[in-house]
């Protein structure tokens, strides 16, 4: 039976998800009725199923399709992985080391550090109906008061993450200019800025005519850099997966023009992330205009010129291209061998 996804998003070789395998199944679309009490539903041998009333009556049930609506909204697909992360970092842990710590000794305290993000922050705000600034002063004053000895934006990680894809991006478009077929370089997380290529391919900005390409989709969008009516740089935003399936469906056909893009999940990116406060009395499209009001309020920087940084390249990483920044600021993926479990054998 052909696959209801695309094949670009359908998981293969994957072992990190919990049962039952690495298809999504969802076999039967039960309707409910009122009275029908509880019932068993057979599965016959051609693998239709059946359901069985307490007054021994039966009714063919109606194969479900999973759409990719389904999927996303579902949280049943956890990966272990996550399921680690979310159980040594959930609120109930992290109140047993705050009182583990309230009875031990100084030196033996855990050290308890908590990193906000500005999406977060920007929901908390709208929530509480207070500006971003007041909501970081007051989200630090509580965790102090409960123990915690750090409070950290990641607005401040993020300058770091911005100049090391900067410096990536500079070294693989140098790296493949002659290459027509090279892969875009993908983030997930914004690009920000591309002064740093500019000056380093020794463009001056002022020279370039800025080309935005309309569309109507506003996530999914793309911006060229041109000089005298040459393409230097070709970027697109891609939010949500229908535009990643696109996006990645013209990367296999050998039709992807672009040099970098940005990959966000969910539709309008972090703002609207799964992680977000909701209002049952708001309706979600001006909640969301809301929050993104109160996260542009925070003035943006230039990551290089953000205090603290250059110190820490300098005194910490040992310099930006050393070898102790490519180990701390990068990371590496592989491939994960398939596992053969009992539950993938369809019988």
């Amino acid at each position: 039976m052909a696959s209801p996804f695309s094949g670009a998003l359908q998981l293969t070789d994957l072992d990190d998800f919990i049962g039952p395998s690495q298809e999504c199944i969802k076999p039967v679309k039960v309707e409910k009725r009122a009275g029908s009490g509880v019932a068993k539903i057979r599965i016959e041998d051609d693998g239709s199923y059946f359901q069985i009333n307490q007054d021994g009556g039966t009714r063919r049930l109606e194969k479900a399709k999973v759409s990719l609506n389904d999927c996303l909204a579902c949280s049943g697909c956890i990966t272990s992985a996550e399921t680690v992360l979310i159980t040594q970092q959930s609120h109930e842990e992290l109140k047993k080391v705050l009182d583990a710590n309230k009875m031990a000794a100084p030196s033996q305290q855990r050290l308890v550090v908590v990193s906000v993000s500005p999406q977060s922050r920007a929901s908390l705000a709208a929530r509480f109906q207070l500006n971003p600034t007041d909501t970081a002063r007051k989200l630090t004053s509580f965790f102090k008061k409960i123990g915690v000895h750090f409070v950290f934006d990641t607005a401040f990680s993020r300058h770091f993450s911005l100049l090391e894809s900067q410096r990536e991006f500079v070294r693989r478009f140098r790296g493949q200019a002659d290459c027509r077929q090279a892969l875009p370089l993908l983030a997930s997380a914004c690009p920000g800025e591309v002064f740093r290529l500019l000056e380093e391919e020794g463009v001056s900005l002022p020279d370039l005519e800025p080309a935005p390409l309309d569309s109507l989709n506003k996530d999914f969008q793309e911006v060229t850099l041109e000089k005298e009516g040459q393409v230097l740089l070709h970027f697109a935003m891609a939010y949500g997966f229908r535009n990643i399936q696109n996006l990645v469906q013209r990367l296999k056909r050998g039709r992807c023009p672009y040099h970098y893009v940005e990959v966000m999940a969910c539709p309008s990116g972090c703002l609207n992330g799964g992680g977000q406060l909701q209002a049952p009395d708001r309706p979600s499209r001006e909640l969301l205009q809301h929050v993104e009001r109160l996260y542009g309020m925070v003035r943006a920087e230039a990551p290089e010129d953000a205090p603290g940084v250059q110190e820490l390249y300098t005194h910490w990483l040992q310099g930006t291209d050393s070898e102790c920044a490519g180990r701390l600021l990068h990371t590496q993926y592989h491939a994960v061998e398939k596992a053969s479990t009992g539950l993938g054998i369809r019988w």
